[in-house]
């Protein structure tokens, strides 16, 4: 899928969850996670998910993806030790990019994009368990070190994505590199927190 038509689909994903329409900064922040995470779902060797956010089904065991709405795929934990998940595949692009807007909708971090600030995006994304990304050799999981590199390293996706997106569409880039953006937000709680949503018959269980 190309940057133009994904544009389309989260100009109509937004408003029909938000109930607005999504400034250039919102809409070029929440399609850079959909072109980072899943490249639009069609980002899975060769494997058509349309899931554009990596959102998965519940489960981490691999012989349970047995639904036909989930495929087993292999993930990383931010120490870098691997491990299966189950990931959802969606009907239409449409609803791939309705669930991701939903899903970052309900960890409030629609909240925040209109900022185009990509480290503070990064940071509450980390802080609601939607990634985990992987660890800087030498630093342990969930210490300050690792969760300030973490979070840098995604924020810099987020960045890269939307200038790539903003070229494609011929528009200006409304997204902030890292290291213009803002103070990093304190961890809340000390760790990831896992979040478990209903969302039609599987659950969301996204954490990287």
């Amino acid at each position: 899928m190309d940057d133009k038509t994904a544009r389309d689909l989260v100009n109509q994903a937004w408003q029909s969850v938000i109930g607005v329409a999504p400034t250039l900064a919102e809409r070029q922040a929440i399609q850079a996670v959909g072109r980072y995470e899943g490249s639009y779902g069609y980002g899975w060797h060769g494997i058509t998910t349309r899931n554009w956010g990596a959102i998965q089904c519940g489960t981490h065991v691999h012989n349970d993806c047995v639904d036909g709405h989930c495929i087993s795929w292999l993930d990383h934990k931010p120490s870098g030790s691997e491990f299966h998940a189950c990931y959802r595949v969606y009907d239409s692009d449409y609803d791939g990019a309705l669930a991701l807007v939903q899903i970052l909708h309900r960890m409030k971090v629609t909240d925040i994009m209109a900022s185009g600030d990509s480290l503070a995006i990064a940071t509450k994304m980390h802080q609601a368990g939607y990634y985990g990304g992987i660890c800087p050799k030498g630093t342990l999981e969930n210490s300050p070190e690792c969760i300030k590199a973490v979070r840098e390293v995604y924020g810099g996706k987020i960045y890269n994505n939307a200038h790539l997106i903003a070229n494609a569409c011929g528009e200006s880039l409304a997204i902030t590199p890292p290291q213009q953006s803002g103070k990093i937000v304190p961890v809340v709680g000390g760790g990831l927190v896992l979040i478990l949503a209903v969302f039609g018959t599987c659950m969301i269980l996204r954490k990287r």
